[in-house]
């Protein structure tokens, strides 16, 4: 009975992953987790047209980028998901020229070739941290209803932006982002459309995302969102760790693949951790899944189990693909 319920049953089976292409039509995600009020007023405002500018909103792991792309897909618009945290320079957004045989050759951007696709849906995500004034300066003027107009005099280009392009940025908020204030005016020009602040997932709902979007079984998702509660609610200040959205269902693929809670928020949710947060996270873990087992032994053996700190190097684990 302690070996049948060591590990959680993972009989679901999982939906394949497809990966997004910059300039495709993304597929609706039938897991997407949002409000019925936002939902409502985002499908009346694209049914309605003219909308130039969307923005969300909110904490980390509520969910802007992953809905922000589902725009795309609900208007059947090729998409283009633009990470600033990976574009800085005013080159890596617009374009460059290079000498190739002798001739001036201009490479333009993602971004560019975004904007000259008519009904094209373009996501701006983590906008927040655009820091170069340069590109800044650029996309005001693209958000700018009276303008839609990319000008880069250093290539001598001007690009007016396609009919039903819709640009939307998404930008984390919290005491946590406080430098990263995204410029006034970038916000005022996304005012002009419409902007919606997303809340964090209850859990429940964060439950049940992890069940639709990975198979995996309720007891099993249950516990990896008690273990977010968790660490969230720990007040001995010696870990700081963010359980966002996006690493508990990285996490839940682990234990999927037949890894345990500790092996997978190891390799995931704990990655970026140095050996003594990382420690200190587990004797967290293990204390409060101690306090939550059941009077069963069995129950006690799932949880101890599931929580002790992985043994690097000592033993391979088999991953199924």
């Amino acid at each position: 009975e302690e070996a049948a319920s060591a590990k959680p049953q993972t009989n679901v089976p999982v939906a394949p992953k497809v990966m997004h292409v910059n300039g495709t039509v993304p597929a609706i995600d039938k897991a997407q987790i949002v409000d019925a009020y936002h939902l409502k007023v985002i499908k009346a405002t694209i049914a309605k047209g003219g909308i130039q500018n969307m923005a969300f909103f909110g904490p980390a792991g509520s969910g802007k980028s992953t809905l922000a792309m589902q725009i795309g897909a609900l208007r059947g618009s090729p998409t283009w998901k633009i990470d600033s945290t990976s574009l800085q320079t005013a080159d890596e957004w617009f374009g460059s020229q290079t000498i190739k045989d002798g001739t001036l050759h201009t490479v333009l951007s993602d971004f560019v070739a975004a904007l000259q696709t008519p009904n094209a849906t373009i996501v701006l995500d983590d906008v927040a941290l655009l820091q170069n004034r340069t590109v800044q300066n650029g996309l005001n003027a693209v958000l700018d209803p009276s303008a839609r107009t990319l000008n880069v005099p250093s290539l001598g280009l001007t690009v007016s932006v396609a009919e039903g392009v819709i640009i939307i940025g998404t930008w984390n908020v919290g005491d946590e982002y406080v430098a990263e204030r995204i410029s006034a005016q970038i916000v005022d020009r996304f005012r002009s459309g419409c902007m919606f602040e997303l809340q964090a997932l209850d859990d429940g709902a964060m439950e049940q995302m992890i069940i639709e979007r990975t198979g995996l079984n309720k007891l099993a998702a249950h516990d990896l969102v008690l273990a977010q509660e968790w660490l969230k609610s720990d007040q001995s200040g010696t870990v700081s760790v963010e359980v966002t959205s996006r690493g508990l269902i990285a996490a839940a693929e682990g234990v999927i693949q037949g890894l345990t809670y500790g092996e997978s928020f190891s390799s995931t949710v704990f990655c970026d951790l140095d050996d003594v947060s990382k420690g200190a996270a587990f004797v967290i873990l293990q204390s409060k899944g101690k306090a939550e087992a059941k009077a069963s032994a069995a129950d006690k053996s799932r949880w101890e189990k599931q929580w002790a700190t992985p043994k690097v190097g000592v033993s391979a684990v088999k991953i199924h693909v």
